[in-house]
C-alpha cells in the first residue's frame, strides 16, 4: 500500500482526490497548506506526494523547491494538480521540481492513471516504495487529515 501526501487548500478538491487515492488503497496524509505538508514530508515516508500550485502562505512551486532541497524528500515523486493551464506554466512547474502536472478540473481516470505511473516508477527504484513501516512514525489511517489538527499559519480561511 502506497503512502501519498496530499497538499490542497480547497476543501471539495482535497475530498475529491483523498477519496480517489483512498478507493484505489492508497493510505493519505492530508494538508491544507504548504507549511504542514512540508512537515509531514520530513516525518513521514512517502510515495508520491500531490501538490496544489495555488496555496495560502508558501505556494506550490516554493514548496516544491524546498521538497527538493531536503534529503528525505529529494527523490520523492511530486504531481501538480493546479488550475494553471496558461501557455508556459507547465515548463515553469516542472522547472520548480514537479515531476508532472495535471490541469484543473482533474479527469478522475487521468489522474487514477498518472499516479499509478508515479508509484510504479518510484518502486521500480526505491524498493521500500510502497512497504509498510517504511518510517519511525505510526501508521496513519486510510485517510489522516493532518491539516485540520496540526495548528494552520495565518491566513485565508481554507475551510
Amino acid at each position: 500500500m502506497s503512502r501519498v501526501l496530499l497538499i490542497e487548500d480547497n476543501p471539495a478538491n482535497m475530498k475529491l482526490l483523498r477519496d480517489l487515492l483512498v478507493r484505489q488503497g492508497h493510505k493519505v496524509l492530508t494538508a491544507y497548506e504548504a507549511a504542514t505538508g512540508l512537515q509531514l514530508a520530513q516525518q513521514k515516508a512517502l510515495d508520491l506526494i500531490v501538490l496544489d500550485i495555488q496555496l495560502p502562505g508558501i505556494d506550490g512551486l516554493q514548496a516544491a523547491k524546498q521538497l527538493r532541497s531536503r534529503p528525505a524528500t529529494r527523490t520523492t515523486p511530486i504531481l501538480a494538480v493546479t488550475a494553471h493551464a496558461m501557455r508556459g506554466d507547465e515548463a515553469r512547474i516542472l522547472e520548480a521540481g514537479f515531476d508532472r502536472y495535471l490541469a484543473k478540473p482533474i479527469r478522475y481516470r487521468e489522474f487514477l492513471r498518472v499516479v499509478a505511473e508515479m508509484i510504479e516508477q518510484r518502486s521500480a527504484v526505491d524498493p521500500a516504495c510502497g512497504k509498510e513501516g517504511n518510517d519511525a512514525g505510526p501508521a496513519p489511517a486510510e485517510s489522516e487529515d493532518v491539516g485540520s489538527r496540526m495548528e494552520r499559519s495565518p491566513g485565508p480561511a481554507t475551510e
